[in-house]
């Protein structure tokens, strides 16, 4: 009884074929039982991976970081929405001492192509003998993470436990956000430096 063939011998015996013009038929006939690949299999298991274009222009790279933008906001505001949904649902199950006060926003920078998540802590006050809510943003810093301790000083720990699984989910899109808007701006700075000659000094870094 043969044994199989192993993937190391196909490929030598198909770079005998590609050498000495062999005929699939002899190639068959070298193995007539324990050869499984077919010619169809070979060629599909040495294919690249990703098929690249042959050329990527400027705008190729421009428009693919736009649709990335745009399904990152996506994704976030699904992450909002669902957010806000179950907060309405669970205040219902607490007193007034244990609801919630922090919620986030999703805003949209279309000039940069950009947007930004931001918690805020809701409260109330008296305006002209009338109570109405106001919305106080929070400062994040210059990192991608807001500061949990200060973020959640005070609230529920049924809220504090969201919002800091959400925090971490917000913190990596923010980090993708701006590492794209790093390539945009590389990508148009070159394509200004084609246009104007690469003697002229770039000043931005892109580190």
């Amino acid at each position: 009884m043969q044994k199989p063939i192993d993937m190391k011998t196909v490929l030598a015996l198909a770079e005998q074929q590609k050498r000495h013009n062999l005929t699939m038929k002899s190639l068959r006939d070298l193995r007539p039982q324990s050869l499984k690949l077919s010619i169809r299999d070979f060629s599909m298991n040495n294919e690249p991976a990703n098929k690249l274009p042959s050329t990527v222009t400027e705008d190729d790279v421009l428009t693919w970081i736009e649709a990335k933008v745009d399904q990152l906001h996506a994704e976030t505001r699904v992450l909002v929405d669902d957010y806000w949904r179950r907060l309405k649902a669970e205040q219902k199950n607490h007193a007034a001492s244990e609801k919630a006060r922090i919620g986030v926003r999703v805003r949209r920078r279309e000039a940069s192509l950009s947007f930004s998540i931001e918690w805020f802590r809701m409260a109330m006050i008296r305006e002209n003998g009338r109570i109405k809510p106001i919305a106080r943003y929070l400062k994040k810093g210059s990192g991608y993470h807001y500061p949990l301790a200060r973020l959640l000083q005070g609230e529920p720990e049924w809220e504090a436990d969201w919002v800091a699984e959400l925090e971490t989910e917000f913190a990596d899109i923010r980090k993708q956000i701006a590492l794209l808007g790093k390539i945009r701006d590389a990508v148009q700075s070159y394509r200004k430096a084609t246009r104007s000659g690469f003697n002229s000094p770039i000043t931005e870094d892109f580190d």
